[in-house]
């Protein structure tokens, strides 16, 4: 889960992984198709100004 209090969006990324010492932004998609919007929200994603994950304190408020 991430967030932008800046420009008020939020998502969930599927996986960041480490590839190679580089570290990947992941999203899976179900067709097999080429999406040009993945770019936009993986864009978002990548710089959103806060991470965390289920469980964590903040977010659960």
């Amino acid at each position: 889960m991430v967030c932008s209090l800046r420009h008020e969006y939020g998502g969930t990324a599927h996986a960041f992984v480490e590839i190679d010492g580089e570290t990947w932004l992941i999203d899976y998609k179900t067709g097999a198709g080429v999406y040009p919007d993945t770019t936009l929200q993986l864009a978002g994603l990548a710089r959103a100004e806060f991470i965390g994950r289920p469980g964590d304190a903040m977010a659960n408020s």
